[in-house]
């Protein structure tokens, strides 16, 4: 555990001069959360063309990635990639990980990406958002956007319920 909270307090501070550097140059941005495994990094990977690490593996994303793309209409957009969230996160390890998730709270929108393969897959996003309403503030939780990817469909035995 205290190699996580050291690398995490690293992140940290790197996420805080990546922050400062993409204010110079104004872009939307987008984070892209949701549970661990759920396709997040994959995600990110196919619209953007990131080589980011995509494993099947607990904390795989330790350190949320960014990567700047731009538009149809040339404006510029910012996707990150956040960790992914835990159920049962050791009590030692809750503010480390909301150090990571920050770029929840500077995002202008959320892409939740959500594994509608899981057989429990109700109870992950409804503890996804009530982790999004611990971390962003109470005025800017409800208004703002996102978008619910429903991932791993392909892995249904039948699909048609959705």
């Amino acid at each position: 555990m205290s190699h996580l909270k050291s690398k995490i307090k690293k992140v940290k501070l790197q996420r805080e001069i990546q922050r400062k550097k993409r204010s110079e140059t104004p872009a939307i941005v987008g984070a892209i959360l949701g549970y661990t495994n759920a396709g997040k990094s994959t995600l990110l990977n196919t619209i953007t063309g990131a080589e980011v690490l995509a494993e099947d593996k607990l904390f795989a994303t330790l350190d949320p990635k960014s990567k700047k793309l731009q538009l149809k209409n040339k404006e510029p957009i910012v996707l990150s990639d956040t960790v992914g969230f835990i159920q049962k996160l050791p009590h030692q390890l809750v503010s480390a990980f909301q150090a990571t998730l920050e770029e929840v709270i500077f995002a202008d929108f959320l892409i939740h990406v959500i594994d509608i393969s899981h057989p429990h897959f109700e109870i992950l996003l409804k503890t996804s958002e009530e982790i999004i309403e611990e971390i962003l503030p109470k005025n800017i939780c409800k208004s703002i956007p996102r978008l619910y990817v429903f991932n791993k469909i392909d892995r249904l035995d039948n699909p048609e319920w959705l």
